[in-house]
């Protein structure tokens, strides 16, 4: 309320001068605040890549079933010590670059685990688990990711068209799904995989 108040005082004081100074001066729109409204979100969460990236795995981590991820917790509420959880790789810069949870036996779906907070991961393993539901369409947000096994899981429906916005894979995996349908054309676009694909989708 007080950055608004200040605001409006300082435009008044400028209208003031402008027109002792015979100027013509314009109301301030929207636009004129638009800088400030912009920075407010920014500001308020105060959450970097590596926060966002650990948030992102524990807010996954709490709809998963039978897991046995008790690594995976922050030490104090202002740390974020993620690099040294089971399954998760970091760069120099701490963010997350690998997941590898093959072989976990954890049920649960990948609903809640937030694809756009992993901007910085190369490769994803979770083959070999009880995961279910629908392989989410978000994943093809995952513009550096060159591993992709997300076999012997409990996947339905069809292979989404996003996972061709993933030009960097050189190896994927589907098999061992219940997927069904055609495979989109949209994955003709992985011109890097040296491999044929293995979908397990059911025609």
């Amino acid at each position: 309320m007080s950055v608004h108040c200040s605001i409006r005082k300082a435009k008044s004081s400028e209208v003031l001068h402008a027109m002792k100074m015979g100027m013509v001066v314009r109301s301030p729109s929207f636009f004129d605040f638009l800088p400030f409204i912009l920075a407010l979100p920014i500001q308020s969460s105060g959450l970097s890549t590596v926060d966002l990236e650990a948030e992102a795995l524990l807010n996954w981590k709490t709809s998963l079933k039978n897991h046995t991820l008790v690594s995976w917790f922050l030490r104090t509420s202002n740390s974020t010590n993620h690099c040294s959880w089971i399954g998760i790789k970091c760069n120099d810069g701490r963010n997350v670059i690998e997941i590898n949870l093959s072989n976990f036996y954890f049920e649960g779906t990948l609903n809640q685990l937030n694809f756009f907070s992993l901007p910085h991961l190369t490769g994803l393993n979770l083959s070999m688990n009880h995961l279910e539901g629908k392989i989410p369409k978000s994943i093809g947000s995952l513009s550096k990711l060159g591993f992709l096994d997300l076999g012997d899981n409990q996947f339905m429906g069809s292979v989404p068209e996003e996972i061709g916005n993933l030009t960097e894979l050189r190896f994927i995996s589907l098999s061992g799904n219940d997927l069904s349908g055609p495979i989109p054309y949209q994955l003709g676009n992985l011109q890097k995989i040296s491999q044929p694909l293995f979908p397990g989708a059911k025609n």
